[in-house]
């Protein structure tokens, strides 16, 4: 699958540049900014889910010695230290899963924000070329058709890298606890 996305992102950008290459080197320069965002994002994104699922642990670890401690708590009528370090875990746990939908989103956005900039920037300057003369309205018109692929293609491909990077770390966690 990611193979025969990058495959072809990469038809798609050569026959840019045998349309245009002005055009073509302004999505070219959109590709390593958007890259370098969705690498900043992944990073961010796995830094954070390690934190969620160390928290995470020492939740369910807490409640499991909550639940355990529930018959003495009723024995003795008052809650224990138990009650309080469960609330420090769901406490953590929280700001843990807070931490991983707000940090990353930023670079998230950029990610999005680059690429859709990118398209509008190749956008303007094809009308610079239709308006000084060297492009004709079909030239334009074809460029911008066969260039809109290659920006959705690499929006879902940067997401896709994303979600399979915190698949992954998240099962290599899972699997050496």
């Amino acid at each position: 699958m990611f193979a025969l996305s990058l495959a072809e992102l990469g038809f798609i950008l050569l026959l840019l540049f045998w349309l245009e290459p002005v055009l073509a080197c302004t999505v070219l320069v959109m590709l390593p900014l958007a890259a370098l965002a969705i690498h900043v994002a992944i990073r961010k994104t796995l830094r954070h889910a390690d934190h969620m699922l160390i928290t995470s642990n020492r939740t369910q670890a807490a409640l499991q010695e909550y639940i355990q401690g529930i018959a003495v708590i009723r024995n003795f009528g008052r809650f224990g230290s138990a009650l309080q370090r469960l609330n420090r875990a769901l406490d953590e746990q929280h700001s843990a899963m807070v931490s991983i939908e707000l940090k990353p989103a930023v670079w998230v956005g950029l990610f999005g924000l680059v690429i859709e900039a990118g398209f509008i920037l190749m956008v303007l300057l094809g009308c610079d070329l239709l308006l000084n003369g060297q492009m004709s309205i079909q030239h334009l018109i074809i460029f911008t058709v066969l260039a809109w692929p290659l920006y959705r293609k690499s929006i879902d491909l940067g997401f896709s890298v994303l979600l399979l990077r915190f698949g992954h770390r998240a099962l290599s966690r899972t699997e050496q606890l």
